[in-house]
């Protein structure tokens, strides 16, 4: 197993398989682990058809003896990621077209007309993976090795994730990994796999949107597109390596407190309901009766008039139900990543018609440990209390289940709450475990802290307070006048030194303008960093740069500032926004039209 250097670190020197020894395995120049700030078009990275043509190797491998490895022309490494979030959407980019013929070809097995339709699909975007991956398998399947290496490069190191595994096993490609060609390539893929690695240990994990989001304001049952996935952002190289795969349905994620696994939390289809009509006003009918009298000369009895029995009163109407029913997320999968050796859990946890959800790590409530002590990270469990959508009376209160998640299996089990419940708001107990979780609803997606550890106050209900004290260096901080620090935004730097917290507001005020300030551990005094909207959720990378988000939607933005001078270093979010671990998501309850909407774009599944 690799050694593990600490979380959001600045990136520590090469791959682990030394620059030095590749370039004199493979010919390379350079080779900086993800790229060294190559562009994506950059030529050897990601050429041209006619560079394709032979993979740069000298031509197909049917006539002549098979050269040895070390005798082989140059094969240049590849970037490790994309320049930008957008380069993701390679499915969806100009070379999509000839890319679905190809496609359609691929499932006709016929590899000729693949090849030739990757080929223009690549000349119209140099960077569309797929048309890459299935160039190197058509190449495969006709017997030429020396074409494959180079295609198989491109997507492999762009998208390590989907295509690094898949090329070490795929049979297509077997007799080019037992050929000269694929032994020279596996040393090459060895230092795309350490180079991933490296991108999760050390980089900086942000939830960034490929495209545009789908998201429409109506009500029933719709489907929404947030088109985002869990990347890791490498700031030496400016790259984006992608850490996730959920068909863009992620909408944020919890690490555990060693930053060596993570939960993420996923859903695309989602249920509004109409708000129940207003009851109709009651109306009180007053019948007025008019008696005539008529004088006659007949006989006493029919002077005399009996008045009509009255008509028997009319059953009560049926008091109108007051119960609502709220909204929901139709349904809600879970899943984890083992960011150790980047790979996905085999199966997820799949919950319906949620009205809240929160997951987090706890302690395994079978393993003995003490709530009070730091456990052992190996042994935190993932947990999920979960509230189902149902019609609430006006007196009821929404109850939540709590359940134990086996994310390789896909199971969940009840719990009694107590058995793993997180920390209280009012635990003044600085060594407790971490009581990070994740609350996503229909209408918010919120990173909760409290209580974070070494900060002492007096929380109110909402997690706010306008004084709080550092346990380590005894200091007060007291927030300015008017001002309350939003508890759930307290966020250590790595070595203590620093905390972040952001102030209180109201999203849907008239003036929802947050500040974050930045405290001096062994003073206590604040700096203000930024004033704006949105949720900031800051994240540390190291003592010195803190990145937070801004803005809502396709407008969010993580930015990434050194806080010793206050410069900007990065702003990360095109072109369709992005959050440090959730979302950007606090709906206001404007009125809402009740629209058919155009259908979302593609699916991204195939991405």
């Amino acid at each position: 197993m690799l050694a593990r250097p600490s979380r959001y670190a600045a990136a520590r020197g090469k791959s682990p398989l030394g620059a030095a020894v590749l370039a004199a395995v493979l010919g390379v120049a350079a080779l900086g682990g993800a790229g060294s700030g190559c562009s994506d078009n950059h030529k050897p990275v990601e050429p041209n058809p006619g560079e394709l043509d032979d993979g740069g190797l000298g031509g197909d491998d049917a006539g002549g003896a098979q050269p040895s490895a070390h005798k082989l022309p140059q094969l240049t490494a590849a970037p490790l990621g994309k320049g930008m979030l957008s380069g993701y959407a390679y499915s969806q980019g100009p070379g999509r077209a000839a890319l679905l013929e190809a496609s359609t070809a691929e499932e006709a097995g016929d590899w000729e007309r693949v090849e030739v339709a990757a080929k223009r699909s690549l000349s119209a975007d140099p960077g569309n993976l797929e048309a890459a991956w299935l160039l190197a398998e058509a190449r495969a399947r006709r017997g030429d090795s020396a074409g494959v290496a180079a295609p198989l490069s491109t997507a492999v190191a762009g998208d390590w994730l989907r295509w690094g595994r898949r090329a070490d096993s795929d049979p297509l490609l077997a007799e080019f990994r037992k050929s000269p060609h694929g032994e020279r390539y596996s040393l090459l893929a060895t230092s795309y796999r350490d180079g991933y690695l490296r991108a999760l240990s050390e980089g900086l994990l942000i939830v960034g949107r490929r495209g545009t989001a789908w998201y429409p304001d109506r009500f029933g049952s719709f489907r929404v597109n947030h088109r985002s996935e869990i990347y890791a952002y490498l700031a030496a190289e400016h790259r984006f390596v992608r850490a996730s795969r959920t068909a863009g349905s992620l909408v944020g994620y919890l690490p555990t407190p060693d930053q060596r696994r993570l939960l993420y939390l996923s859903y695309r289809t989602v249920k509004r309901p109409k708000p129940a009509p207003p009851p109709a006003p009651t109306t009180t009918t007053t019948t007025t009766t008019t008696t005539t009298t008529t004088t006659t000369t007949t006989t006493a009895a029919a002077k005399s008039s009996t008045p009509p029995a009255a008509a028997p009163p009319s059953p009560p109407a049926p008091a109108p139900s007051t119960a609502t029913e709220p909204p929901s997320l139709t349904q809600v999968r879970v899943g984890e990543i083992d960011l150790e050796q980047g790979v996905m859990s085999a199966n997820e946890v799949v919950f319906e018609d949620v009205a809240e959800i929160e997951i987090y790590y706890a302690p395994d409530p079978t393993g003995g440990t003490a709530r009070r002590r730091q456990p052992d990270p190996a042994k935190l469990v993932a947990v999920a209390s979960v509230r189902t959508a149902k019609p609430l009376g006006p007196d009821e209160e929404a109850t939540a289940d709590t359940y134990l998640l086996d994310l390789e299996a896909g199971t969940a089990q009840a719990v009694d709450p107590a058995q793993v419940a997180r920390p209280s708001l009012t635990d003044t107990d600085t060594d407790a475990i971490a009581a990070d979780a994740l609350q996503v609803s229909f209408d918010r997606i919120r990173r909760l802290r409290l209580p974070v550890s070494g900060i002492v106050a007096d929380w109110d209900e909402a997690g706010t307070a306008g004084v709080f004290r550092l346990a380590g260096s005894r200091r007060t901080v007291t927030m300015p006048a008017g001002e309350s620090a939003d508890g759930h935004s307290l966020v250590w730097s790595p070595g203590r030194l620093r905390l972040a917290v952001a102030t209180a507001a109201n999203p849907c005020s008239e003036r929802p303008a947050v500040t974050l300030y930045v405290v001096d551990a062994a003073t206590g005094s604040l700096r203000a960093l930024h004033t704006g909207r949105g949720d900031f959720a800051p994240l540390w990378l190291d003592d010195d740069r803190l990145a937070y988000m801004q803005g809502r939607g396709a407008d969010s933005r993580v930015t990434l500032v050194d806080v010793r001078t206050g410069t900007v270093l990065s702003q990360l979010g095109e072109p369709g926004g992005a959050g440090t671990t959730h979302l950007p998501r606090h709906r206001c309850p404007p009125p809402l039209k009740d629209t058919v909407e155009d259908p979302p774009g593609p699916a991204d599944a195939s991405e």
